[in-house]
C-alpha cells in the first residue's frame, strides 16, 4: 500500500499532551485552594470585626443608659464578683447583675460595675462603697464573648458627677472640754477630717451639733492656745445620731531666742597708707595695701589680669580727685594671683607681691604694678577713701573713708573716720591702720580668732582707728593662703522674719538692739520667739534674698532656748555664741503679711494656709511662714476656722529664696439658710444658689429635712435662687437677703413643683425579653392604642407625653414629672416573614410615681 503524505505544515502542528494536561489541572487547584483559603479568611476576618463593633455598641449603649439615671439612682456595687482568669472581670451581682445577650448569633454578656472615685492631682482612685460620697461615681462596663475557644472582652470606663453635695442624713453632736477638767471650751472649732464642710463651733457649754452623710468618720477640734484632738473612729447610721465628746489639752510652750546677722557679699577689712617694711627682695620699701573679707557661704570671683572690667574692682578717692586711681590699667594696673576669694578666707592687694609685717612674711594675692615700682597710690597725709564695687552693675560693695585734718573723707558709710590727734590723714606718721572689728563685742583675740566682718553701714562703730583706745600697728594682714576664719558677725537684719515649724506658734521680726564701746553704741538684730510649741522644730529666718534655717531646736516648757547651740544644724561658731548667719539662699521661699478685718485691725490666731503649711497670725496679725517655690495658693481662715469671717485665697508666685508680701483682708461671714418643700413633703438633695450680682457666692444643698445652709458668706445684699431642672418651677422664684453681720441668717421657704421621679422595668414579648426596641410612653392623660401624633402647633395645649425607648437587654428608664399618677403604654413592633409590620401594644394605669422617687413596671406581652 502506498502510504499517505501529509503536508509539512500539517506535520508542524502537536497537541496537548496528558501531562500538559496535568499540570494545568494543578495549577488552577492550587489556586482556587487559596481562593478558598483567603474567602475563610475574610469571613473569619468580618466576624471579628463585627463581634468588636457589636461588644461595644452594647458597651456604650448600658453607659449612656446609666449616666441617664439621676447621681442618686446610679447605685454603688456593693456586692462584688469576679470572673475566673484569663478575663478577670470584676462586676455586680446585686444592683446590675451580668446579662446575656444573643445578637447575630453571638451570645455576649454584659457586666457592670459601679464604684465611688476621688481625683486627686489628675488621678482617679476607687474607693470603698462604705466612704462618704466625693461626688463623683465611675462606670465600668465590660462586654465579654468567646471566639474559637477564646475569651474576648470590651471595657468602657465613664465617670457621673454629682451635680449636687452629698445627702445629709445623719447628726454628729457632743461636748469639748478642757482636758483635765470639767471646764468646757466655748469656740472650738469642730470638723469632720474626711469633709471639711461639715463643721460647727462649740457654743457656751462647749455643746456642738451638725448634720452629716451616713458614714464612718473621725471628728477634728481646733481652739486657740490647744493642741487639736482627734476623735476615734465613729460610725453614724442613715437617719441616726452619734455622740462624740472631746477633751483639748492646753499648749505648752517655750521662748526661742538669740542674734541674727547676714552677710551678702565682701567687705574691706583693714586698709593700711603706708608702713615702712622688707618686701620679698628684702630690700626695704613703703608698702601700703588693702584687705577684704568673704563673710558668705560661697566664693566670690574678683576677676583677672588685664582684663577689664573685673568682676569686684577696687577704687581708690582722694580728697583731690586728681589723685583718685581705678581698677585699671592706667590706675592700679593690678596683677591677680589669685582670682577668687573662698568663703571665710581674706583677699589682700598690696603694692608689693610679698611683704613682711609684725614678724611675718605674707604673700599677696594680687598685685599693683607688675613692674614692681612700688607706687604710692593710697595717700597716707591726706583724706581719702577705699571702694570695692561691681563694674557690671555699678554697684558699690563697701567703702571705708577716712579725714584729714582740714577735709572730709570723698567717700564713707554714715560716719568717716575721724582724723586723730597729731596725725594728717590715715598714715601720717607712718604704721598706721584701720582695722575692721569680728562682732560688735569683740576682744582684743577675737580679731584674729573670728572673721572680721561687723558692718553696721558706719565706719566709725565698723573699725578700729587710731584713738586713745587704739594705737600702733597691732594686726598684721590676711591672704587667702591665711585658712579660713569663722563668721560670728555681719550686717545687722533688722526686721528679718522668724518662725518656727510648729504649726500653732506665730513669727516675729529681729529687732534693733545695742552695745555699747566707748562712746559708741553698736547695732545689732535679737530676736524672741515666744509661744513655740514644746518639741523639737525647725526654725526659718528670711530677709529678703537671704535666709537660714536651724534644725533639732529643742523647745522645753517656760524656757528660753538660744539658737543656735551644740545639737542643732548649724550648730554654734563657738560655745554660748548664739549668733545665726544668713548667708544662703534657699531653694524655697518665703510669705509674710498681715490678716486684718475690714477696719483694719489685725487678727490675731488666724491661720495662713499653703498646702500642708500653715502659720497662725500673732497679736499684731501677722504671719512669716517657709513655702515651696513656684505657684502656690494661700488661704487666710481656711474652712472658716474663725466663724466669725469668712476664708479668703490668694495666687502667690514664689521665686526661689524670694520673700513675697501677702496681705489678707477678712470680711465678716455669716452663713444663710433656708427651706426647700413639694408644699407637703421637704425635697432633698435641691441646689440652692446664692448670687452677689450675677457673681456666685455660694451655694447649698438641701438634706433630708429640705433644709440648706450655705457658710462663708461675707456681709452684704445677695439673691438666693433655688436651680430647677427642666420641667420644674418653684415659689418664689428668688429672694433678696441682707447679711449685715456675723450669725445666721433664715432666707425663706421655697416650694419646688414639677421635681421629677422615674418609671422602669423591662419589657417581654411571649416570655421573651424585648432586645429589638420597645417605644415606651407615659401620661396622666389617656394613651391611644397606636403611638399619639404630636403636631408642633398643638403640642403646648396637650397633656405631655413622656417616651422612651427600652434598650438592648430589654430594660427601661422613664424619667417623669413626680407626684403624680401615670398611665403608661408599650408598643413593641413585629416584623412578619412577608415583611409586614405589626405593632403589639399593652397599657397599664395607676402608677404613682414620687419626687426624687422610681417606681418599678414590668411590661409583659400579651
Amino acid at each position: 500500500m502506498k502510504p499517505i503524505s501529509l503536508p509539512s505544515k500539517l506535520r508542524g502542528r502537536s497537541g496537548a499532551t496528558l501531562t500538559e494536561l496535568m499540570v494545568a489541572v494543578i495549577i488552577l487547584s492550587i489556586g482556587l485552594l487559596g481562593l478558598f483559603n483567603a474567602f475563610r479568611f475574610i469571613s473569619r476576618s468580618l466576624y471579628v470585626s463585627r463581634a468588636q463593633s457589636l461588644a461595644t455598641n452594647l458597651a456604650q449603649e448600658r453607659v449612656e443608659s446609666l449616666k441617664n439615671l439621676n447621681y442618686y439612682s446610679l447605685l454603688l456595687t456593693t456586692a462584688p464578683a469576679t470572673t475566673p482568669p484569663p478575663t478577670s472581670i470584676v462586676y455586680d451581682t446585686s444592683n446590675y447583675p451580668p446579662e446575656t445577650i444573643v445578637i447575630g448569633g453571638i451570645p455576649f454578656t454584659r457586666y457592670t460595675y459601679v464604684t465611688m472615685v476621688d481625683i486627686t492631682d489628675g488621678d482617679i482612685t476607687a474607693i470603698s462603697y462604705t466612704y462618704p460620697d466625693t461626688g463623683m461615681k465611675q462606670i465600668v462596663v465590660t462586654v465579654a464573648w468567646t471566639d474559637m475557644g477564646n475569651q474576648k472582652k470590651w471595657q468602657l470606663t465613664n465617670l457621673l458627677e454629682n451635680p449636687r453635695v452629698n445627702p445629709l442624713d445623719a447628726t454628729i453632736m457632743g461636748n469639748v472640754k478642757v482636758s483635765g477638767t470639767t471646764t468646757n471650751l466655748p469656740g472650738a472649732v469642730i470638723r469632720v477630717e474626711q469633709n471639711s464642710d461639715w463643721t460647727a463651733t462649740t457654743d457656751a457649754g462647749g455643746n456642738y451639733t451638725f448634720r452629716v452623710y451616713h458614714g464612718t468618720y473621725t471628728v477634728r477640734a481646733s481652739s486657740a492656745g490647744f493642741y487639736d484632738a482627734v476623735s476615734p473612729v465613729a460610725t453614724v447610721n442613715r437617719g441616726g445620731n452619734s455622740t462624740i465628746n472631746l477633751s483639748l489639752q492646753a499648749i505648752a510652750t517655750g521662748t526661742v531666742a538669740g542674734i541674727v546677722w547676714y552677710n551678702s557679699d565682701l567687705v574691706i577689712s583693714q586698709v593700711v597708707a603706708v608702713t615702712h617694711t622688707v618686701v620679698g627682695d628684702l630690700s626695704e620699701h613703703d608698702v601700703e595695701y588693702v584687705e577684704l573679707f568673704n563673710p558668705t557661704t560661697y566664693p566670690i570671683d574678683i576677676g583677672v589680669t588685664a582684663t577689664y572690667p573685673k568682676t569686684v574692682a577696687l577704687r581708690y578717692k582722694d580728697e583731690s580727685s586728681s589723685s583718685d586711681r581705678d581698677d585699671s590699667a592706667v590706675g592700679f594696673n593690678i596683677h591677680h594671683v589669685t582670682t577668687y576669694v573662698p568663703a571665710g578666707r581674706y583677699y589682700l592687694y598690696a603694692n608689693a607681691p610679698t611683704i613682711h609685717i609684725l614678724g611675718q612674711w605674707v604673700v599677696a594675692d594680687a598685685y599693683y604694678d607688675a613692674a614692681l615700682s612700688y607706687p604710692d597710690i593710697i595717700r597716707n597725709d591726706k583724706a581719702g577713701a577705699i571702694e570695692i564695687y561691681r563694674p557690671a552693675s555699678g554697684d558699690i560693695l563697701d567703702a571705708v573713708g577716712w579725714d584729714d585734718n582740714n577735709n572730709t573723707a570723698p567717700s564713707y558709710e554714715t560716719l568717716s573716720i575721724p582724723n586723730a590727734a597729731a596725725n594728717d590723714g590715715l598714715g601720717s606718721p607712718m604704721g598706721k591702720q584701720i582695722v575692721r572689728v569680728s562682732s560688735p563685742a569683740a576682744g582684743a583675740a577675737d580679731l584674729t580668732t573670728y572673721g572680721r566682718a561687723y558692718d553696721s553701714d558706719s565706719n566709725q562703730r565698723d573699725f578700729l582707728y587710731e584713738s586713745a583706745s587704739f594705737t600702733g600697728f597691732v594686726y598684721p594682714p590676711r591672704s587667702v593662703a591665711s585658712g579660713t576664719f569663722p563668721v560670728i558677725a555681719g550686717k545687722v537684719p533688722s526686721g528679718a522674719y522668724v518662725a518656727a515649724s510648729d504649726p500653732n506658734s506665730g513669727s516675729t521680726q529681729a529687732y534693733t538692739a545695742y552695745v555699747t564701746s566707748g562712746s559708741l553704741s553698736l547695732p545689732y538684730a535679737r530676736f524672741t520667739l515666744l509661744g513655740v510649741t514644746t518639741g523639737t522644730w525647725n526654725v526659718a529666718f528670711g530677709y529678703g534674698a537671704y535666709s537660714q534655717i536651724v534644725t533639732s531646736v529643742t523647745v522645753n516648757q517656760n524656757q528660753v532656748t538660744p539658737i543656735p547651740n551644740s545639737v542643732t544644724t548649724p550648730a554654734w561658731v563657738a560655745s554660748n555664741l548664739y549668733h545665726v548667719s544668713l548667708s544662703s539662699i534657699t531653694d524655697m521661699g518665703f510669705v509674710k503679711g498681715i490678716v486684718t478685718n475690714p477696719s483694719n485691725i489685725p487678727l490675731a490666731n488666724i491661720v495662713v494656709q499653703s498646702g500642708s503649711d500653715q502659720k497662725t497670725t500673732s497679736a499684731n496679725g501677722s504671719y512669716f511662714m517657709v513655702v515651696s517655690s513656684g505657684n502656690i495658693n494661700l488661704i487666710a481662715n481656711p474652712n472658716n476656722q474663725n466663724p466669725s469671717y469668712v476664708q479668703a485665697q490668694a495666687p502667690v508666685f514664689i521665686t526661689q529664696g524670694e520673700t513675697v508680701t501677702q496681705d489678707f483682708t477678712l470680711s465678716l461671714g455669716g452663713r444663710l439658710t433656708g427651706y426647700c418643700t413639694t408644699g407637703t413633703t421637704p425635697v432633698a438633695n435641691f441646689v440652692v444658689a446664692v448670687l452677689n450680682g450675677t457673681n456666685q457666692a455660694g451655694s447649698g444643698t438641701t438634706d433630708a429635712s429640705g433644709i440648706f445652709t450655705v457658710n462663708n458668706i461675707s456681709t452684704g445684699t445677695y439673691t438666693v435662687t433655688p436651680v430647677i431642672e427642666v420641667g420644674q418651677d418653684v415659689n418664689p422664684n428668688s429672694v433678696i437677703v441682707v447679711l449685715n453681720s456675723t450669725g445666721t441668717v433664715f432666707v425663706a421657704t421655697f416650694t419646688v413643683s414639677g421635681a421629677f421621679g422615674s418609671i422602669d422595668g423591662t419589657v417581654t414579648n411571649g416570655a421573651s425579653l424585648v432586645t429589638s426596641g420597645a417605644l415606651v410612653i407615659a401620661s396622666t392623660a389617656s394613651i391611644p392604642t397606636s403611638p399619639p401624633s404630636i403636631a408642633g402647633s398643638s403640642a403646648p395645649a396637650m397633656t405631655p407625653y413622656y417616651m422612651v425607648s427600652s434598650r438592648a437587654d430589654g430594660s427601661y428608664v422613664l424619667p417623669v414629672r413626680g407626684g403624680l399618677t401615670y398611665n403608661l403604654s408599650a408598643y413593641v413592633p413585629v416584623i412578619a416573614a412577608n415583611g409586614t409590620v405589626s405593632i403589639t401594644t399593652k397599657t397599664y394605669s395607676g402608677i404613682a410615681v414620687s419626687v426624687s422617687g422610681a417606681t418599678t413596671k414590668n411590661v409583659t406581652i400579651p
